[in-house]
């Protein structure tokens, strides 16, 4: 059981510690004496226990913790007068400090800045933040990481078979660990990307950029997995992540991601047509252009225009969309995949693709509002284009009515 923020590792049953990173009591002593001296819960851990300052335990209600937290801190604290006597009577280093904080009136926490600059002055420990908006207060050099490296070795377990999780400043030295669950957490975050739940999508790309941004080698390789992907959530976003990350880390060095970029959008005729896709990459190839040499790159090739072909002729008539997507019961249709797929239809209807102005909301008011501008060029048509679109729901990405159904009743 690893514990204390990678300090500890105590075998759970007996509760025998096997390893142990602490703080010399010494260095430990004076920081926190200093740190008591605020208005702050300042809970020292060592040997698979905890200390809580008597006259400290009042700030419980003033913090902003759930009921089942708070019992939980007063059933798992020993209650001492002074930590600072009992640890020097007791003459044992320590694995982590604990700082929770009171709130003020306006929602503050009260000496979280003054702490911070307690801690500035002692560089051997490292201090983070933790999962309730503490501050946790480790040796230097040690955390979730090294802990788990350390009991990796000793279970014979390699970095890349491990598959960790974190939501807390404590928890990212162990995210950044290894290459190889970097990669892991951004296989999986990255399926997000394919949900239809716009917040869900943002969470997803936020999460993946913050694992990735200083690891181009690894970002590479999430490009190269989900690049035949035919989900365009999934390309828009993958490239969000590309440009995240370039703006955001280190990757804005690395020559290998501009060029590998390049390639997948730009080198070849036609460049890819998603616009913000197109745009997620130009962006990011120029700014890696500002800071290394990317050799063969054609900067002129990632600047519109891109002369994308695009023959509006070619986009199907309604009377071809209507036989080819409408359905009714007298086809073998279940009534409640009839109205859906007709749904779509009707839904899809342009102000006046129908020639008689009864248009659908969402063809009208976001499909059709979204070409606001584009009125004015040669060949625009939004009944046409209306049409083009309903052939890639239904033949590009393969919408289909009947497995929805299935799937929801499998739900």
């Amino acid at each position: 059981m690893l514990t204390t923020n990678g300090a500890g590792i105590y075998e759970r049953d007996s509760k025998t510690c096997l390893y142990e990173d602490a703080i010399p009591l010494s260095a430990y002593l004076p920081m926190l004496a200093e740190v008591e001296a605020y208005d702050v819960m300042a809970d020292t851990f060592l040997k698979g226990g905890a200390l809580m300052t008597k006259r400290k335990r009042d700030l419980l209600p003033r913090m902003r913790l759930t009921k089942e937290i708070r019992d939980y801190i007063l059933s798992s604290r020993q209650v001492v007068e002074s930590q600072v006597d009992y640890l020097r009577e007791r003459g044992e280093d320590v694995e982590k400090l604990t700082i929770n904080f009171a709130y003020d009136e306006d929602g503050h926490r009260i000496d979280y800045d003054a702490v911070w600059e307690v801690l500035k002055k002692y560089p051997d420990v490292n201090a983070v933040s933790g999962g309730m908006k503490n501050i946790e207060v480790t040796k230097k050099g040690v955390s979730k990481a090294s802990g788990l490296l350390y009991l990796g070795k000793k279970l014979g377990i390699a970095p890349e078979e491990m598959m960790v999780f974190g939501d807390s400043g404590n928890d990212l030295d162990m995210i950044k660990m290894a290459d190889t669950v970097s990669y892991q957490m951004a296989c999986v975050m990255s399926w997000g990307f394919t949900s239809p739940c716009r917040l869900l999508r943002d969470v997803a790309t936020k999460g993946v950029i913050n694992i990735l941004r200083d690891k181009p080698q690894v970002l590479i390789r999430i490009v190269d997995l989900f690049d035949d992907v035919n989900d365009p959530y999934v390309q828009q976003r993958l490239y969000a992540v590309v440009h995240g990350c370039t703006f955001r880390g280190e990757c804005c060095k690395s020559e290998l991601l501009g060029k590998k970029i390049y390639d997948k959008v730009f080198k070849n005729d036609p460049v890819r047509t998603d616009i913000l896709l197109r745009d997620y990459a130009r962006c990011a190839i120029d700014f890696i252009s500002q800071h290394v040499n990317l050799g063969d790159v054609i900067l002129e090739r990632i600047a519109p225009p891109y002369g994308v072909p695009f023959d509006i002729g070619s986009c199907p008539s309604r009377d071809v969309v209507e036989a080819k997507y409408a359905i009714d019961e007298e086809m073998g249709y279940d009534r409640d995949v009839v109205y859906t797929q007709n749904k779509i239809l009707h839904s899809m209807e342009t102000e006046y693709s129908n020639g008689t102005g009864g248009y659908g909301d969402f063809g009208r008011y976001t499909f059709e509002s979204s070409m606001h501008g584009w009125e004015d060029c040669e060949g625009f048509n939004a009944p046409l284009l209306r049409n083009y679109a309903l052939e890639l729901i239904f033949d590009k990405y393969h919408f289909d009515s009947t497995i929805l159904f299935i799937i929801f009743a499998a739900c």
